[in-house]
C-alpha cells in the first residue's frame, strides 16, 4: 500500500516564495497543510491556489506551538516539513519511494543544500529531519530553531534524497530575522543554561552577524559537551569555531582544533580541506598542499556530516594549485587550475589565476591564443571574465576579440562589457548600435551606458549629439555630477566653455566618472586610435586636477585604487571556511 504523505508549513509574508516551493513539490504529496501565522501580504492568497487546506495560528513568539499545530491538521500517514524559502530538487528522490524501500524505519534525515551564491554548486549540506510518520510521538520541540523530538532514534534513517534546496536570503532580508532569532534564543537559554543546541543556534546567529569573537564561545562549548558521535551538532561546531578562529587572526588557535579533530574524524573530508586552507593562509604552502591532497583522496564525506561542496574536488584542487603558484611551480599550478574549471566550470575563480600566470608567461597574444585553443572561449560566463580581465590589463582589443561573435540581447544593460569595448577600441558606431537596440528595446540606460554613448558620439565629432547625452542624464536628478562632468568634457574637447563651479557635494563623483573616462583611454592608448585616447584621458585628468584642491587626493586615491583591484584579482582567494552560510 502506498502510504499517503502530508506536506506541512507555517508561513508568514512569504509571497516572495511560496510560488516556486510549493510548485516544486506539490506534485510528490497527497496533501498540502499551510498555517499562516499573520502574513499581511498575498501569502495565504498564493497558498489557496495550492491547497484549500489553510488555517491560522496566531503568533505566540513559539516555532514549535505554530508547527505542531500544522501537524495536528495533517491527515497522511506521513509528514513532510518544509520552510517557505525552500524547495525540492527536480529529480533528486522519490517521498513514496525512500518509505516504501525502508519500512524499518519511521523517520528520515534528507540532505538540505543552503545556497551560498546563485550558482548551483556554490552550497553546503547538512542532515535535516523533515519526513517522518504522523504519529504523537514526531513533534516539534522549544520556541526557535525547534527540532523533531525522536522517540526512536534507532527507527530514524539517512535518506540520499529528495534534496532540500534553501533558497539563497539576501543579507539584508536574512539579518532582518537575526534580532529576533537572538532574542528568543537567549529566552530559550535562560530557562536552559546547559542546552547544548541553543548554545550552537546562539553562536550561528553572532557569527551570521559577523561577531566572531561572541559566537567563538558557544561553538567551543558546544564541542566541549556534545560527545564525539552527536555528527548533526558537533561536526558544524567544530568547522564554525575553526571559522571565528580565522576570521579573528586566531591561526595556531584554528591548527591546533584542526589538529585534534581530524584524530576524532579521519574521515571527515571537509577537515582536511579547513587546515590547508589555513596553513595556507600562515604561508605553510608544502603542509597545506598535503591536506588538500587528502582532502581530494577522502571524497564526499558521510551525509550525516556538514560538508561545503567542493572541498572533495573542485576547491581542493583550486587551493592545491595557489600553494604551487606561491612555490613558484607554476607548471602544476597551471594544470590544477584547469582541472578545477573542469570539475566545475561554474566556480571561475581559477580562470583568473590562469590570466594572470599565462599573462607573465607567455604576453597577452599568445596567452589569448591559448585559451582560445583549448576551448575557454567557447564558454560565455568564461569569455566574459577573460575579457574584462584583458581590459583591465591594458588590451581592449583582445578583450573585444572575446565578445566578438556573441548574439548580443538586449536584457538590459547591467553588463556593458561589449559596449565599452568597442567604444575604447574605437569601433564607436557598432557600440551606438548595441545601445540603439537597448533603447528600441524600452531599455532605461544606467550612468555607465550613457558614457559609453557620450564617448562613441564625441569620438564620431557628434558633438551636438554628446551634449543632448549628456543633458539626459542631468534630467536625472540622481545623476547630474556625472552629466556635470560629461559636459565638462565635452566643453573642453570642442574648444567650447568650460563648466565652473561644481558644488562641492558632486566634486567626488564627477570626479570618479572623469578618471574612469581616463584610465578607460590609457588602457586603449596603444591601439590604433591611441593618440585620441591619450588626449581625451589627459583632458579628463585636467579637469579633475583643477577642480578644487581636493582634486589631486581625488586622483591618487583613485589610481591606488585601481591598483589594488588588480592586485587583488592577482591574489584572489575562494575561503569557504571564512564564509560558511549561517
Amino acid at each position: 500500500m502506498i502510504p499517503a504523505i502530508s506536506l506541512a508549513m507555517i508561513v508568514r509574508n512569504e509571497a516572495k516564495y511560496l510560488t516556486a516551493c510549493l510548485n516544486s513539490v506539490h506534485r510528490l504529496v497527497d496533501e498540502i497543510v499551510i498555517v499562516d501565522t499573520g502574513s499581511t501580504d498575498r501569502t495565504v492568497e498564493i497558498a489557496k491556489q495550492f491547497s484549500d487546506r489553510i488555517f491560522s495560528f496566531p503568533w505566540k513568539g513559539d516555532f514549535s506551538a505554530a508547527r505542531n499545530y500544522a501537524l495536528d491538521q495533517c491527515n497522511g500517514d506521513w509528514i513532510l516539513s518544509l520552510d517557505a524559502d525552500e524547495q525540492l530538487a527536480e529529480n533528486s528522490g522519490d517521498l513514496h519511494g525512500v518509505i516504501i524501500q525502508h519500512p524499518e524505519y519511521e523517520a528520515f534525515f534528507l540532505p538540505l543544500h543552503n545556497q551560498r551564491t546563485p550558482s548551483a554548486g556554490d552550497y553546503d549540506r547538512c542532515a535535516v529531519l523533515r519526513l517522518f510518520r504522523n504519529t504523537p510521538f514526531y513533534r516539534y520541540s522549544g520556541i526557535i530553531h525547534e527540532q523533531v523530538v525522536l522517540a526512536k532514534p534507532e527507527a530514524v534513517g539517512t535518506a540520499p534524497g529528495p534534496v532540500i534546496i534553501h533558497q539563497l536570503v539576501l543579507p539584508r532580508e536574512r539579518n532582518s530575522k537575526r534580532g529576533r532569532n537572538l532574542a528568543l534564543l537567549k529566552k530559550a537559554l535562560a530557562d536552559q543554561p546547559e542546552n547544548c543546541f541553543l548554545q550552537y543556534y546562539l553562536g550561528v546567529e553572532w557569527m551570521g552577524l559577523g561577531q566572531f569573537s561572541k559566537a567563538l564561545p558557544y561553538f567551543q562549548q558546544t564541542r566541549r559537551r556534545l560527545p564525539e558521535e552527536h555528527l548533526l551538532f558537533r561536526a558544524p561546531a567544530v568547522r564554525h569555531t575553526i571559522t571565528c578562529l580565522s576570521a579573528l587572526n586566531r591561526w595556531q588557535d584554528a591548527c591546533c582544533v584542526c589538529r585534534e579533530e581530524i584524530l576524532r574524524y579521519p574521515a571527515y573530508t571537509d577537515l582536511f580541506f579547513d587546515y590547508g586552507v589555513v596553513l595556507l593562509i600562515m604561508g605553510d604552502y608544502r603542509a597545506s598542499l598535503e591536506y588538500f591532497q587528502k582532502a581530494l583522496d577522502s571524497g564526499c564525506p558521510s551525509a550525516v556530516f556538514s560538508h561545503t561542496n567542493g572541498t572533495d574536488s573542485f576547491l581542493a584542487l583550486y587551493h592545491a594549485g595557489e600553494c604551487h603558484e606561491k612555490l613558484g611551480q607554476f607548471q602544476n599550478a597551471q594544470i590544477l587550475y584547469q582541472q578545477a574549471l573542469t570539475a566545475n566550470p561554474d566556480f571561475v575563480y581559477p580562470l583568473c589565476n590562469l590570466f594572470f600566470l599565462g599573462l607573465a608567461a607567455e604576453g597577452a597574444s599568445r596567452s589569448f591564443n591559448r585559451f582560445r585553443s583549448v576551448g575557454c572561449l567557447e564558454n560565455k560566463q568564461w569569455r566574459s571574465i577573460l575579457a574584462q580581465l584583458f581590459f583591465i590589463s591594458g588590451y581592449a582589443e583582445l578583450a573585444l576579440s572575446c565578445l566578438e561573435g556573441d548574439e548580443y540581447l538586449p536584457e538590459g544593460d547591467s553588463d556593458l562589457s561589449l559596449v565599452r569595448c568597442l567604444v575604447y577600441c574605437g569601433r564607436g558606431e557598432q557600440a551606438l548600435a548595441v545601445l540603439n537596440k537597448l533603447k528600441k528595446a524600452a531599455m532605461e540606460l544606467s550612468a555607465a551606458g550613457h558614457t559609453y554613448q557620450f564617448i562613441a558620439q564625441l569620438f564620431a565629432g557628434q558633438y551636438r549629439e554628446a551634449k543632448n547625452t549628456a543633458l539626459s542624464l542631468w534630467r536625472q536628478a540622481e545623476n547630474r555630477s556625472a552629466a556635470w562632468a560629461l559636459l565638462s568634457l565635452i566643453s573642453r574637447c570642442s574648444g567650447g566653455e568650460y563648466y565652473r563651479g561644481v558644488e562641492k557635494f558632486r566634486e567626488t563623483e564627477a570626479a570618479r566618472v572623469l578618471l574612469n573616462v581616463a584610465a578607460n583611454c590609457l588602457r586603449a592608448g596603444s591601439g590604433r586610435d591611441g593618440a585620441m585616447f591619450r588626449r581625451l584621458a589627459a583632458e579628463a585628468l585636467d579637469l579633475v586636477s583643477g577642480m578644487s584642491p581636493a582634486g589631486a587626493r581625488l586622483t591618487v586615491e583613485f589610481w591606488r585604487k585601481q591598483g589594488n583591484d588588480v592586485e587583488e584579482l592577482m591574489n584572489i582567494q575562494y575561503l569557504p571556511a571564512r564564509s560558511l552560510y549561517v
